[in-house]
């Protein structure tokens, strides 16, 4: 009884739970939340034990949830690819994949050692291919790297030296595939200079804001090894890449903008503002951000408007406007709420926040419900003056504008600082010019990797085996049909007695699938489950 009772109690927590991620996984479509970025988990049904460490170890709240007894995606928004759900799943169900990319037309075609389709030589590492972690940006630098040395070797035992002049491999970008593809191209003894148009090392993470946390995973870099520490600000990360470069005498030049990438004669021509470069080789990890996405309105150009935050401390008693509603956003806009004296207003086109990470999606509601942030929801800014902002609410009237925003001025606020995170443009056309192409038919094909849970193939078999008993009660009716007492005088007895060849061999496959499905539970303890 107490085990029947205990079995209904395990039912009924395992049906609440399904109910409630299906609650949170029906708010996500709602809000848009459901569908990731860039890359998103992809669990695999058919190995999926249910067993909930993918849930524990992500580090993004709301990712992942169970249901039905197996793991699903509910906010792929909130990825970010740390890749712990992956290593914490003790039957490799899960994978770190970029979702559907049958339409996508902003992730370029590349193979598996991220060489352009159609152009050999072209290189392309970090934020541009679609995955944006740090650890993945320089994974894929020394991937590169090491492919572009294995090829220098291989050309150099089979021709005369590379012309006077010519790189083994130029590197354009300098954020962490960059300097990690410059390490690794130093470690193998190319020729490889890098470029950045920035005044610093650093790339993207070097406009973080002050003393934001970007790296919360270990990390290998080439020529430096395992980092010493799991967790890193921005200001210690750039540090440690400055300081690798100068330790390791890395050839890089800063305010090198790259304006034309060239292929001809098995060599590219790379023009920009410091010169020209020719190289056998080149890695693009020039991130994905390009230039900010401006405005368009009166009054943009004011000193006062600016395109990123890199110390919120340094402003003080302000009238503060934030545009925009994605995680840069919500991060300066607390920020600055944090600062004495400052009264910021938040404005976002769309009428809810659908793609936050949990932590800000929380630190936001408690602020703006403390009234030290005003959110303007459905607004746009109309213009900027010396001293003021005016909003205006987006309505769209497809019909009439032809998708085309309309903006109707709303309201108009006291003003000192504007800070627009509208996101960027990316460099595709620097990119396609180059000989990149995004065209998705020719990515490699992805493999599939969600086989379903195996029900149909379970009901099939067993099917087959209640047709096979069936059939045989039909050939041997003779013998079944016999009362029990004369069962034993029959010449059948000795083959269909249950211990008989038949009963035997029948017994012996229950017996062994018995076993099997009780292996099911001792699969969903993690740390049994990975020796399983």
């Amino acid at each position: 009884m107490a085990f029947v009772l205990a079995g209904l109690l395990t039912r009924r927590h395992a049906l609440q739970q399904t109910a409630t991620s299906y609650d949170e996984l029906a708010k996500a479509r709602e809000r848009g939340s459901h569908r990731a970025r860039l890359q998103h988990p992809k669990v695999d049904l058919a190995h999926c034990i249910g067993c909930g460490a993918c849930v524990r170890a992500c580090p993004e709240e709301g990712v992942l949830a169970l249901a039905f007894g197996q793991a699903v995606v509910v906010h792929g928004a909130r990825c970010v690819g740390h890749g712990l759900c992956a290593a914490a799943c003790p039957t490799n169900a899960i994978a770190l994949t970029l979702g559907d990319l049958k339409d996508r037309k902003d992730l370029p075609a590349i193979d598996a050692a991220h060489e352009a389709i159609g152009t050999p030589g072209l290189f392309l590492a970090g934020e541009i291919t679609g995955f944006a972690l740090v650890r993945t940006a320089v994974a894929h630098g020394s991937l590169v790297a090491r492919a572009v040395a294995q090829r220098v070797a291989s050309a150099r035992s089979s021709a005369s030296p590379a012309a006077n002049g010519v790189l083994d491999l130029l590197v354009v970008g300098l954020g962490p595939a960059g300097v990690a593809c410059m390490l690794a191209a130093k470690e193998a003894g190319l020729r490889a200079l890098g470029v950045d148009q920035a005044g610093e090392i650093g790339g993207t993470v070097a406009a973080y804001p002050r003393k934001k946390l970007v790296m919360t995973q270990p990390m290998e870099l080439p020529l430096h090894g395992r980092l010493a520490r799991l967790e890193y600000q921005k200001e210690d990360l750039v540090e440690l890449w400055q300081r690798l470069a100068t330790d390791h005498d890395l050839a890089v030049r800063n305010g090198f903008t790259v304006t034309k990438v060239e292929r001809g004669g098995g060599l590219f021509t790379v023009t920009g503002t410091g010169g020209v470069l020719r190289a056998r080789n080149v890695c693009l990890a020039v991130g994905r951000r390009g230039s900010p996405t401006r405005l368009g309105v009166p009054g943009e150009d004011l000193p006062k408007v600016a395109y990123a935050l890199l110390d919120a401390e340094s402003y003080r008693d302000r009238a503060i406007l934030v545009v925009g509603g994605g995680d840069s956003a919500i991060e300066a806009a607390v920020a600055l709420a944090d600062q004495p004296g400052n009264r910021v207003t938040l404005s976002y086109r769309k009428h809810a926040f659908s793609r936050l990470k949990a932590r800000n999606e929380q630190r936001l509601a408690e602020v703006v419900a403390a009234g030290r942030i005003a959110v303007r929801y459905g607004t746009v800014v109309v213009q900027i003056t010396a001293d003021t902002v005016h909003l205006g609410a987006a309505e769209v009237d497809q019909a009439k504008t032809g998708g085309v925003g309309v903006a109707v001025a709303v309201e108009e606020l006291p003003n000192d600082e504007v800070f627009v995170f509208a996101g960027g443009t990316p460099p595709f056309p620097l990119l396609e010019a180059a000989g990149v192409s995004f065209d998705p038919s020719l990515r490699p094909a992805e493999v599939a990797t969600d086989r379903g849970t195996g029900l149909l193939v379970a009901v099939s078999l067993t099917g087959v085996g209640l047709a096979a008993l069936l059939y045989l009660r039909h050939a041997f009716a003779a013998y079944y049909d016999l009362p029990l007492a004369m069962r034993s005088s029959d010449a059948l007895h000795e083959l269909l007695r249950p211990q008989g060849v038949v009963g035997l061999e029948a017994g012996a496959a229950a017996v062994v699938l018995f076993v099997t499905n009780l292996a099911y539970l001792a699969r969903r303890a993690a740390a049994i489950g990975r020796w399983l």
